[in-house]
Formats: structure tokens, sequence, C-alpha cells
């Protein structure tokens, strides 16, 4: 019998994982309110292979370590322990080291966003399904 960890590195160094890792168990839950017979009081899940479930959280840990280190501290989106709302509720927090906001704040939201439309905008130009749209 192979150590759990033995497996689990050596299907890191390989970079493939057992083919029956990759198949999961769809199943419908009745949501517990609702008309049982109208189908949206379900939802679908996965069960999933436990030893598949457990690489890939111990991989999500060590990515997340690794790319912790080398965002900057002004990152708040997708990061353990910090939010979106954060940074937008004491943007001068992290900028002065302090640990409660100085002053007012403001935000010029037309320029914050205008970077982000534009690229929405020509990505969009690629996929003609999306002219009808844009």
């Amino acid at each position: 019998m192979i150590p759990l960890t033995a497996l689990l590195n050596e299907c890191l160094k390989r970079g493939i994982v057992p083919d029956q890792w990759k198949y999961s168990k769809v199943i419908i839950l009745y949501m517990g309110k609702g008309n049982t017979a109208d189908p949206n009081a379900y939802r679908g899940t996965a069960l999933e292979n436990t030893l598949f479930k457990i690489f890939t959280t111990l991989l999500c840990k060590r990515l997340r370590d690794i790319l912790d280190e080398k965002l900057p501290d002004s990152q708040f989106g997708f990061r353990c322990g910090r939010s979106v709302a954060q940074a937008v509720q004491s943007p001068n927090r992290y900028k002065n080291g302090r640990s409660e906001p100085k002053g007012k704040a403001s935000c010029n939201f037309r320029r914050l966003y205008q970077g982000t439309v534009e690229t929405i905008t020509g990505t969009m130009r690629h996929f003609p399904c999306m002219e009808a749209h844009g």
C-alpha cells in the first residue's frame, strides 16, 4: 500500500491524476422549500472522489501560499482574509499604514471603470454572437 503523501506527491510530480479521480456522481437534492413537483425546488451537487478532493485542496493551499507572497498589498479581491469591500471602505488604511482611514476618500468611478469597459468591449469584438448586444 502506498502512503497518501507519496501518492499525492507523485501525482503532483507527474502532473496527472488517476482517471477514476476525474469522475463524480451528480445527485439532485431537494432544497427543503417549495413545491416538490417544481424543478426549481431542487439543486444538483457533485459527489467527487475523496482523494481528488484532498489533492485539489492541498494543491490550492500550496498555490495560494506561493501567490499570496507575490501579490501587492493593494490587491484585495480573490484573497483569503481580504475583500474588495474592505478596499472600498477604507482606501487609505494600507496606504498610510494606519488601522483606521484618515479623512475622506473620493473616487472617480468613470475613470476607474473606463479601462475595464474598453477591455470588455474589445474582447466582445472577437465573438460575433456578442456584436448584436454591444
